[in-house]
């Protein structure tokens, strides 16, 4: 069945006349591929993109009545800060992992963050089109980010971050990427447009869906049943200690009510792994099974894919253009497919707690012997270079101790990881930062345009099992959804886990079609 869905698409029924600009420049990129409250101060009053909306959205989807839960809702998500440790859920794992807990209550409670007018509000719309897998299954993501501050009881600010990244389902998917185009074409049709429309149409696309098959973007579905998460980036137990995490939404079922359920970081692999043992472990003997597979795949596996631009890739040229299209490649591109077995369920960016650079010791000469195979040595790469890309492409990485360092070289000069807005790539007020501007947002911008402007690549052949678990898990929502009162509770609770992180597994060991690893941020 899975051939017949996903590998017999003729070229005529993939072809389409596209919206192309007639150059890149017409694609502009705080209108395409982010919309913020810095660039347009008003945005923000001329739609609603408030949290309570989205709260409400998401509740309304799984009929749960939205004024009875929306409480409950948030609070389920700061409940998961009262937790000092986790499972992680794969199979292979099962580790338990510590996780830091809040202290004296300083993470804001449910009503503040609700608050209209002191609570989260929403600074930025982001098009990750740029996140969509190679056999095209969605059309990426389509994220909204809230941010507030709030008083400590220190007299000090606490922030508090919140980005809803909604996994958009291509209605034609046996099209595979090409069954995405009016989603490319939709972002890309909002260059140039009054600021009131603009508003207006993203509106449409967040809560009520372009239509002719795409769906609302603010669907509970869209947050991780199965694809699609909320992350989390705060101060926690201080203003200058700040923890990143990940949510999905969990339907209501005969044994609980809709909640967020608290998801290991992905691409985050456990900090410890990079140590030479695992004392003061909660399981010290289960953690050091891992710690030695972890490193044995870090060797193996992930350093040819840290390094896959230099095993990969023609030498660059002197030209400075080159060189320049070869740094804003390499930085958006690097990457690699940790196995979900080894994620932890915080990273943190303050005080390099979590960099690997700065946890390995005895690995180093592993990784040294490693690069010395792959021929890498000879061309300047390091150990500290090797553990500074892993770092760089977790979450505490991406948002701060990994600004500043060296992660590549071109033509006798040293890559920079670009710098982060301090913690964070979006702040308060909308403003961005050197990454995300300078980087991120060119190279997204690149990909749009290849989309509109080229033939898409033909699907290939999905997975049988995939699909089989897909819908099942549908059947599983409904029926959940309806309350179905022959559904017995605890099974089915443990089904719906199950067919969740499985679907989530086999997501992540997917290529992306515009990246081969597609990186969290």
């Amino acid at each position: 069945m899975a051939a017949l869905l996903f590998g017999s698409v003729s070229s005529e029924t993939v072809a389409r006349a596209r919206q192309c600009p007639a150059s890149l420049d017409q694609v502009v990129a705080k209108q395409s591929l982010i919309v913020t409250l810095g660039d347009w101060p008003t945005f923000f009053s001329k739609a609603d993109f408030s949290f309570a909306r989205t709260i409400d959205a998401i509740l309304a989807s799984l009929k749960v009545d939205p004024d009875a839960n929306r409480i409950g809702l948030v609070q389920t998500l700061l409940d998961t800060y009262d937790v000092d440790r986790q499972k992680n859920p794969d199979p292979h794992s099962m580790l338990p992992m510590a996780i830091e807990k809040q202290r004296d209550n300083n993470i804001p409670s449910a009503d503040m963050l609700l608050d209209a007018n002191s609570g989260l509000q929403p600074v930025a719309l982001l098009n990750r089109l740029d996140r969509a897998p190679r056999d095209g299954a969605n059309c990426g993501e389509y994220r909204i980010v809230y941010a507030m501050k709030y008083p400590l009881q220190t007299g000090e600010s606490g922030r508090f971050f919140l980005n809803f990244e909604a996994v958009l389902p291509n209605p034609e998917r046996e099209r595979g990427i090409a069954g995405c185009m009016p989603v490319a074409e939709f972002w890309s049709g909002l260059s140039g447009k009054a600021e009131q429309q603009m508003a207006a149409d993203l509106e449409t696309f967040y809560y009520k869906g372009l239509g002719s098959g795409f769906v609302a973007a603010v669907l509970a579905k869209n947050y991780g049943i199965p694809d699609g998460q909320v992350r989390g980036n705060a101060t926690l137990n201080g203003p200058e200690h700040w923890q990143l995490r990940e949510w999905k939404i969990v339907p209501p079922s005969n044994t609980s009510d809709t909640a967020f359920r608290i998801e290991t970081v992905k691409k985050n692999a456990l900090a410890e792994f990079y140590r030479d043992d695992s004392k003061g472990a909660i399981d010290g003997k289960a953690q050091e099974q891992q710690r030695i597979a972890y490193q044995q795949a870090f060797v193996d596996q992930y350093l040819p894919q840290l390094f896959n631009p230099e095993l990969t890739l023609s030498p660059v040229p002197g030209d400075d253009p080159a060189i320049a299209a070869y740094m804003l490649s390499l930085l958006n591109e690097f990457g690699a497919d940790i196995d979900n077995r080894f994620n932890e369920f915080q990273n943190i960016s303050s005080n390099s707690e979590d960099d690997p650079e700065l946890e390995a010791s005895g690995l180093k000469p592993r990784i040294v012997a490693a690069l010395s195979q792959l021929d890498l040595l000879s061309k300047g790469v390091s150990s500290n270079e090797a553990l500074a890309r892993a770092g760089a492409i977790t979450c505490g990485g991406c948002h701060e101790f990994s600004n500043g360092k060296t992660v590549g070289h071109v033509a006798g000069r040293e890559i920079k990881w670009p710098n982060s807005l301090g913690f964070v790539h979006i702040d308060e007020n909308g403003n961005t930062s050197p990454a995300l501007r300078e980087w991120n947002l060119p190279w997204r911008r690149q990909k749009l345009y290849e989309m509109l402007c080229t033939e898409p690549k033909l699907p290939e052949p999905g997975l049988e099992e995939e699909l089989v678990l897909r819908n099942e898990l549908a059947e599983l929502l409904t029926a959940l959804i309806e309350r179905k009162t022959s559904l017995d509770g605890q099974k089915t609770d443990n089904r719906f886990r199950s067919l969740v992180d499985r679907l989530t597994s086999i997501d992540l060991e997917k290529e992306g079609y515009f990246v081969r690893y597609r990186r969290t941020h």
